[in-house]
Formats: C-alpha cells, structure tokens, sequence
C-alpha cells in the first residue's frame, strides 16, 4: 500500500515540475508584436500607470485580480487551518468531559 503512495507522490511531483517548467519557457515567447511580457511590463509600467514604481505597477495594476486571487488562497488556507486547531481543542474538551463523566458515575 505505501509503495502505490510513493508511486502515486513520485508522479505528482513530476507533473507539476513539467507544468512548471513548461510554464517558464512561454512565459519569454514573443507576443503578437514581437515583444516579450517582461519588456512590455517595464514599458508600459511607468508610462500608463499612476504607481510610483514598477514594482506596485505590476503587482497592483498589470496583474490585480491575480494578486486578489492569491490573497484569497492564502485567507482560505489560513482560516482552515484555524479551524482544524479549534476542532481539536474542542474534541479534546468533549473527551475530557465524557471521561470525567465516565469516572465519576
């Protein structure tokens, strides 16, 4: 049974560094125009943008919904993982409970 897990992890793994790597590469292809995404970022950034630099240029206005999209990624993961902790406290209080009741009748 952990040999298929291993198995199953192994091809996971190369998946996603595949997706990755294959994400990498076009990400430098040339556009319609013959540019590249970078160097139309850094073009644009400071001349059609109201941000004080390119940093928040890009983060801020090129690429917003995504940054909205990670944030909310992130407040989900966080607000799970506060409800694990307290679901486990919350069993734990019951369990002390039920066998301080079990000791005492």
């Amino acid at each position: 049974m952990s040999e298929i897990r291993i198995t199953d992890a192994v091809a996971m793994i190369s998946v996603i560094i595949i997706a990755c790597a294959l994400s990498i590469s076009s990400f430098n292809q040339p556009t319609t125009a013959g540019r590249t995404i970078p160097t139309f970022y850094l073009k644009n950034a400071i001349t059609k943008l109201t941000s004080a630099n390119v940093v928040n240029a890009i983060v801020w206005e090129f690429r917003g919904y995504d940054t909205l999209g990670e944030e909310m990624v992130l407040i989900s993961a966080s607000l799970s993982v506060v409800g694990v902790i307290l679901s486990r406290e919350r069993k734990s209080f019951r369990t002390q409970k039920c066998m301080k009741a079990r000791n005492d009748g």
